[in-house]
């Protein structure tokens, strides 16, 4: 199997340590993103068992990290 060129070789050192930083900077609003979407689904989640709904199966009821990836 060939290897493929990374689109970074022919970079200079500043020009990859300059994608680095706007790679960091992308990942940050992402994560701020999914986060806020997962408290979004958290609080929707804890008003719909104040109505006396059942969880959805897709999440079964767990907390933390495992829910979050269950999404």
């Amino acid at each position: 199997m060939a290897r493929t060129r990374s689109p970074l070789a022919g970079l200079s050192t500043a020009e990859i340590q300059a994608e680095l930083r706007n790679r960091e900077k992308k990942l940050t609003k992402i994560r701020r993103q999914f986060n806020a979407a997962v408290a979004k689904v958290n609080r929707l989640e804890a008003q719909m068992r104040e109505l006396g709904a059942d969880l959805p199966a897709s999440r079964g009821g767990r907390t933390g990290s495992r829910a979050r990836n269950a999404l």
